[in-house]
């Protein structure tokens, strides 16, 4: 049997391929990094260690370039299995070369698989292939939707200097429905088929995504750097456990044949996953795009509507949409979008057109929110030239980043475009002040003058007193 990946990044590699190639496919990857391909073709195979310590040697049996049009069809025409890992957005570009590869395929029972994090993601995958090489392409393979789940910190490989081995939380999920699938299913522990997927999609994006979002915009806020730092903070694990209760008993009150204790105990699994030090995941990564994340179908807009519409508390999701809503656009990858979207009209507008009603106890209790950050805050800013011969380096930076961490306050730190957490040593370091130059200091908190006057008087030290 031979499966085909579309992406080799670290999902395409670390789940889906470390399942297809345990499950006894033969791995082939398509992949537009030339360097990735070439490194999979010379290696031969990548290994994947666990936060347990267990280690699987996957092995590779091919791999093509995404540019290269006749060995992509070649590759999809001899397959069992066609997966993607690239990314809901590029769906449509890869379409075209799965359409072409099925209408010269002669394997008799094929199955395409989209392990994307969107619903429907296969049948949507289908629906395109339909649209490149007609009803025959689409009608040539089973197209059942997945649910897939793993935190694989880091960033794909990219540049010459690639190393194809991973780390990978030992937890994962890996849910197929069961009526589109074609042909005997694999023989796997790791496959799990369902008849009916959707409370198991939405089990998964509340519970798994939804709070790693919570946890991101959260953390981001109070100043911490890593998603276990944000979890192990008792004010924010508190919002958490609130979501969390409250999503449990939605999906309970939804889907009946859901036990509440098996809900709840999924949901600790998850705020324990994202406390393993062990996998240290960036929340500016796991932040990233609130704007797609707060739709109406998504994450948080869809539990807290839910449990809206059924009088349950919406505190902690209120308490998590106000920190996204506050994220900095500089910092945070898609925040600028979210920004540019509540300056045209307005949060309260920009949530009313995801279905929140003006009147509701959602809107209310995020305006609380809201108002009360705003009473609570006052910020203060100031333009300084360093005196300090060390600048911002070294210890200095290192003592601005361990008082900073200390205050409430939200303190950033300027040097001409380019701006720092204070909260974090590299992004201080990044700025690459030195003695001479001017910075911006700007605090929000209510230890604002506080934060300013520490960063101040440091930057003022002469060599003497320093």
């Amino acid at each position: 049997m031979k499966a085909t990946i579309f992406g080799a990044g670290n999902i395409g590699r670390g789940l889906v391929g470390y399942v297809l190639e345990r499950a006894g496919y033969d791995l082939h990857f398509v992949d537009v990094n030339e360097h990735l391909v070439a490194a999979l073709v010379e290696a031969g195979s990548y290994r994947v260690t666990t936060d347990a310590g267990e280690s699987h040697t996957v092995q590779v049996a091919g791999a093509v370039s995404a540019r290269d049009d006749d060995a992509v069809v070649a590759a999809v025409a001899g397959s069992d299995v066609i997966a993607t890992a690239v990314g809901a957005a590029i769906l449509p570009i890869v379409a075209e070369p799965i359409a072409n590869g099925l209408l010269a395929s002669t394997v008799s029972d094929v199955n395409v698989i989209a392990c994307e994090n969107m619903h429907p993601n296969s049948e949507v995958l289908g629906e395109r292939v339909a649209d490149k090489g007609g009803a025959e392409a689409g009608d040539r393979a089973g197209f059942p939707d997945v649910v897939v789940d793993r935190i694989i910190p880091g960033d794909p490989p990219a540049g010459e200097d690639i190393d194809l081995d991973l780390e990978v939380e030992t937890h994962f999920e890996f849910l197929v429905e069961s009526g589109p699938w074609r042909g005997p299913r694999p023989n796997t522990a790791d496959l799990t088929f369902v008849d009916d997927l959707d409370p198991f999609r939405k089990r998964k994006l509340w519970l798994v995504n939804g709070l790693h979002a919570a946890a991101a915009w959260l953390g981001l806020q109070s100043g911490h750097e890593y998603i276990d730092q944000a979890v192990a903070d008792p004010a924010i694990s508190s919002k958490l456990e609130e979501m969390a209760s409250t999503m449990v008993a939605v999906l309970a009150a939804q889907h009946p044949f859901m036990d509440k204790d098996d809900l709840a105990n999924y949901a600790r699994v998850s705020l324990s996953r994202f406390g393993n030090g062990a996998m240290p995941d960036p929340c500016a990564r796991v932040a990233r795009n609130p704007l797609v994340k707060l739709g109406p179908d998504e994450r948080i807009l869809a539990s807290a509507l839910a449990a809206d519409d059924l009088g349950l508390d919406v505190l902690g999701h209120a308490a998590a949409i106000c920190a996204a809503l506050r994220l900095d656009g500089d910092t945070t990858e898609g925040a600028a979008d979210l920004a540019s979207a509540v300056a045209a009209d307005g949060w309260s507008s920009l949530l009313a057109g995801f279905g929140v009603t003006a009147d509701s106890k959602l809107m209310n209790t995020i305006r609380e929110c809201i108002e009360m950050e705003e009473t609570q805050t006052a910020a203060v800013s100031v333009e300084v030239a360093i005196k300090n011969p060390s600048g911002l380096h070294a210890r200095p930076a290192a003592m601005v980043v361990e008082k900073a961490k200390t205050l409430d306050a939200d303190i950033s730190i300027q040097k001409g475009e380019k701006k720092a957490n204070a909260k974090s040593i590299m992004s201080v370091l990044t700025l690459g002040a030195s003695h001479g130059d001017v910075i911006h200091i700007t605090a929000d908190g209510p230890d604002a003058q506080t934060a300013v006057d520490f960063i101040t008087d440091l930057m003022n030290q002469t060599e003497e007193e320093s």
